[in-house]
């Protein structure tokens, strides 16, 4: 079926533009992780993608990460007195910024099919209105529990902000940013709760869930030993990681502050925390937690690797049993890569690891916030080899028959020819690929 789609030259092949807020090595994460993964296996489907994004964290305008082509123009803050660290806090996480710069690029860019963004608010209402002049439909995905931020963290992102005067209203109306996911194409929910949440709150829209994918053979193999030897961890600790960004919503405190009731069982219990930090305030704060409960001995923390670096993957086979207590999480990528690497589980029930793990067959689930739960769970694990294997082979089959990347691609490949030759029949347009791809669709 592939090879009948397209026998065409490269230059025919449809053309995505994929609009995150930002895209770094330095500070990789969980949507770099998707969008990466994505392109490259849409290119190897037929389809062509970029990114077009911002020079928040890196002012290189142009460069290739992991295979994918990443643009990046000049940006602003709409606020009145923000400092230099305050733009680098809302750079990191949360900030609605603006470009004009990134608007002219997506309007003059030629042959575009179809724009896909990966944030709203301003930066979302550009592609919106890109899209509309246009006459092209764009996709919006939701990764980071677009309903779901507890108000209190909520109200941590709006720190940086305090003693401000923001002017950017305006921009706002102009582009049409409360409208980004009501006149959006398709909504992709990467969490099957907030695709429940969005398809009740916009009945007429197309709403999709399509969950986050994990390319398993990338984590197949790893060295715990020599990890252990580089970062001075015990070759016999029994270690428990969370190797996910260092962030409140990820909340590292509560496996810190359960540590010492687990270290009462599994005396040589030790924890990992490694991941690019996303909150400097929050990282010091867990640094001085672990101070404070007398722990520095017990707890490393390794605040992120660089993109690609293979102690990345050495981490996670260096762990013994992978925690995540987010306190929400749409999706929860990292336990995908945790069963990839062949481990046992145990997460937090909210938004989509409920979805994705069955307690006490492939994980463990247990409340949000529980210290008291997660630290049995945690014992019950160490202490029990044979019910860590089964747990870990359970998880291991389920992101190999569910989550490669392959066939989350070939779901997203659908919607967009879908939603192309959708947006060509109500412009009266005709479209040799698109209608192609629809008449196999009808078959």
């Amino acid at each position: 079926l592939e090879r009948s789609l397209f026998h065409f030259r490269k230059e025919s092949l449809m053309k995505v533009i994929h609009i995150p807020r930002r895209f770094v090595r330095d500070d990789w994460g969980g949507t770099e992780t998707v969008l990466q993964n994505t392109i490259t296996g849409m290119q190897e489907i037929g389809i062509r993608g970029e990114i077009f994004t911002t020079k928040a964290l890196s002012n290189v305008a142009k460069e290739e990460l992991s295979g994918v082509t990443v643009n990046r123009f000049d940006y602003s803050y709409p606020f009145w007195g923000l400092s230099s660290a305050a733009r680098k806090a809302m750079d990191k996480k949360g900030g609605n910024l603006f470009s004009w710069a990134l608007a002219r690029a997506l309007y003059n860019e030629p042959d575009i099919d179809v724009l896909h963004a990966h944030t709203g608010k301003r930066l979302g209402g550009i592609v919106r209105t890109v899209a509309k002049l246009r006459k092209i439909p764009y996709v919006l995905s939701l990764h980071g529990g677009h309903l779901d931020i507890p108000s209190d963290e909520r109200a941590t992102l709006a720190n940086p902000r305090k003693g401000t005067v923001e002017w950017g209203k305006i921009l706002g109306l102009l582009v049409g940013s409360r409208r980004v996911l009501s006149d959006a194409n398709a909504i992709v929910c990467v969490g099957r709760s907030e695709a429940l949440k969005m398809q009740q709150k916009y009945p007429n829209k197309r709403v999709e869930y399509l969950p986050n994918g994990v390319n398993v053979k990338l984590f197949a193999n790893g060295s715990s030993k020599s990890f252990r030897h580089e970062f001075h961890i015990p070759q016999d600790a029994k270690l428990i990681g969370l190797i996910s960004r260092i962030d409140p919503q990820k909340n590292q405190k509560l496996i810190v502050q359960a540590l010492p009731s687990i270290l009462q069982k599994i005396k040589k219990a030790h924890l990992l925390l490694a991941g690019p930090v996303t909150m400097a305030d929050y990282h010091q704060e867990l640094l001085a937690l672990v101070d404070s409960l007398g722990l520095t001995s017990k707890v490393t923390v390794i605040p992120g690797f660089p993109a690609g670096d293979k102690r990345i993957i050495d981490a996670f086979h260096a762990t013994d049993v992978f925690v995540l207590p987010s306190r929400h999480e749409p999706f929860g990528i990292v336990a995908l890569e945790a069963w990839s690497a062949n481990l046992p589980v145990i997460a937090s029930n909210v938004g989509g690891l409920g979805h994705i793990i069955s307690s006490g067959s492939n994980g463990f689930l247990f409340p949000s916030g529980d210290e008291a739960e997660l630290s049995r769970l945690v014992i019950e694990v160490l202490s029990n080899e044979n019910l860590a294997k089964e747990l870990a082979v359970a998880g291991n089959k389920e992101a190999k028959e569910k989550y490669e990347w392959s066939v989350i691609c070939q779901q997203l490949k659908r919607l967009y020819y879908e939603v192309s030759l959708q947006a060509k029949k109500i412009a009266g347009q005709a479209d040799e690929r698109v209608n192609a791809y629809g008449g196999q669709l009808c078959e």
